[in-house]
């Protein structure tokens, strides 16, 4: 729920908290909050680019970039990694929800990629996801040329970025979950 009553969110209000914002601090719940609410008020086109930043991010780390050859589940536990340094449980979900098909997205109330592989739930894990996602950006940037690097400019319409690509990856994601998941006749 927003709160309706917007002078909470100012510095006078704020007065008296530390501002050390280490991991579980006062600041770093509040600052969290805050990103939260702004993630959870952004129209979908604003959270869909903010997805499109975050999948350019993270394929373009070194340290995904080094699992590029790895299937898709490692490439994403790296990214996961990474992402959880610097987001939280809900901007992870609610931005991966912004590019799911819509049939999908309408169900965000019961609908969720679990945290980790493994899950018995039926939805791919929020690693598979981010790992197909990636791969898929590396499929599309190496389709476009071998030799050429793709700019995030240029990732943005060819490959990095691209909803094409971003649409690729999340149908690799359920497919693989499906083959694996013992609900659906897989394993």
């Amino acid at each position: 729920m927003s709160h309706t009553t917007w002078h909470h969110f100012f510095k006078p209000n704020l007065v008296g908290f530390d501002a050390d914002a280490t991991k579980g601090s006062v600041a770093d719940h509040i600052g969290q909050y805050y990103s939260n609410l702004a993630v959870w008020l952004a129209p979908l086109a604003k959270r869909q680019a903010m997805a499109q930043s975050m999948f350019w991010w993270l394929a373009n780390n070194p340290l995904v970039m080094e699992e590029a050859s790895s299937d898709p589940l490692q490439i994403g536990t790296v990214a996961l990694t990474l992402l959880r340094k610097v987001a939280s449980p809900f901007e992870i979900q609610e931005l991966l929800l912004a590019h799911t098909p819509a049939g999908i997205r309408a169900q965000k109330d019961s609908f969720f990629f679990p945290k980790e592989s493994g899950a018995l739930d039926a939805s791919p894990s929020q690693e598979l996801v981010l790992g197909s996602i990636i791969s898929s950006y590396y499929k599309s940037a190496a389709a476009v040329s071998e030799t050429t690097a793709v700019t995030k400019e240029a990732g943005a319409t060819v490959g990095l970025g691209a909803p094409e690509a971003i649409r690729a990856g999340l149908a690799d994601a359920f497919r693989a979950r499906a083959r694996a998941c013992p609900r659906w006749g897989g394993m």
